[in-house]
């Protein structure tokens, strides 16, 4: 994916045909023991930095047009149950921003990173763990800020590089705020 999307964003358009922003995401998230073969209970305070380079130009007719952009993340998560630790990496997602009004607009997002992580998490037996996430959100243009509410599903775990792993997967709920 992340060849895919430096090959959309290098190819034959000039810098003009594209947005940049930063902003900043929290929220809350929780794994979901019985959820694949996670087991561990594991609460999250969520903090991410986030980059954001748009396509200004959209795709598509009527209530479908889009713009795709890619977003680059450096998240860190405070673990709060079982114990007090921390997990920060980097991600990068894929987003369609569907153009169906002017103020409120939904979004698809998609995509992956790597993951480093100081939890005693029971059978979570690497410090080094991929993680990847989709998720569906809003958002909600004003002035020269727009925000942004996610419901995301997020997975982690070492990729079966060590033995044993046991992955996590989560919800996560974020609220943002991106600037111009």
């Amino acid at each position: 994916m992340l060849i895919v999307s430096v090959c959309f964003f290098t190819s034959a358009h000039g810098a003009d045909d594209y947005l940049y922003r930063w902003g900043i995401v929290g929220g809350y998230g929780t794994s979901h023991p019985g959820w694949g073969d996670t087991e561990e209970r594991v609460k999250t305070i969520d903090i991410a930095f986030r980059y954001e380079i748009a396509s200004k130009a959209a795709t598509g007719h009527s209530w479908y047009r889009n713009r795709h952009s890619v977003d680059i993340e450096f998240p860190v998560h405070f673990v709060r149950t079982p114990e007090h630790s921390y997990m920060t990496g980097v991600n990068f997602l894929s987003r369609w921003t569907f153009r169906m009004g002017g103020l409120l607009m939904p979004y698809l997002l998609l995509g992956g990173g790597a993951l480093y992580s100081n939890a005693d998490i029971p059978d979570m037996s690497s410090k080094i763990n991929g993680s990847y996430q989709a998720g569906i959100g809003f958002q909600f243009n004003a002035q020269k800020r727009q925000y942004t509410l996610d419901v995301r599903y997020h997975h982690i775990s070492n990729g079966g590089l060590k033995k044993p792993n046991m992955p996590l997967n989560s919800s996560k709920i974020l609220l943002g705020v991106m600037f111009d």
